[in-house]
């Protein structure tokens, strides 16, 4: 195999992997089944991943790695509160119609977090981009009052809590996602919910 084959074959690995483990899950996932999907052997998976916890793992930092990348390129825009949050929220649902794998994953990662925790702490990944995401709302917030008692962790998570379970109705019900104006609705929710009034 030439090297320009090499990082293709890796990224259809990944792709195979990620697809199976968002259908099946995780533990249901067997490096056979991943092996017959991209279409090669599985000597051929282990020449890229040493076990199917390593290609796992693999995941997890492509999805890390990506989520960075969306708060760099949020904060690279340096919108005020409103705009920021539209901005996300829209992000949000373009990755359920664009990324349906991705987002399947993070709902059964999420729903058998306690079989992974040997291969993956994700309570450690959380805060990690819990802390990004405070850093990159803490700016746009300056400028607004939180409602007494509420910190920008609180907003954090108040704005995960909404986002995520839209995320989850959109996912279950794929009309919802061509309501005209979602994000600004949603938007405009959290902002009701989260600001203080004069």
């Amino acid at each position: 195999m030439n090297d320009t084959g090499q990082p293709r074959t890796r990224e259809h690995i990944l792709r195979a992997a990620l697809h199976l483990f968002a259908e099946r899950g995780y533990p249901q996932t067997s490096m056979d089944e991943i092996a017959k999907e991209v279409g090669v052997t599985k000597p051929a998976i282990y020449h890229y991943f040493d076990s199917k916890e390593k290609l796992f793992q693999a995941l997890v930092e492509l999805a890390k790695v990506e989520q960075r990348r969306r708060i760099e390129e949020a904060r690279a825009k340096n919108l005020p509160l409103p705009e920021l949050l539209e901005y996300l929220i829209g992000a949000a649902l373009a990755m359920i119609r664009d990324e349906p794998d991705w987002v399947q994953m993070m709902f059964r990662v999420n729903s058998y977090a306690h079989e992974l925790g040997k291969l993956l702490d994700l309570a450690a990944v959380q805060r990690e981009i819990h802390a990004e995401e405070v850093a990159l709302f803490a700016d746009a917030i300056a400028d607004a009052r939180l409602r007494p008692g509420l910190t920008i962790g609180d907003f954090v998570d108040f704005y995960h809590g909404v986002v995520y379970s839209l995320m989850s109705r959109c996912f279950l019900m794929g009309d919802f996602l061509d309501s005209e104006r979602l994000a600004a609705r949603v938007r405009d929710m959290i902002l009701y919910g989260a600001l203080a009034r004069e």
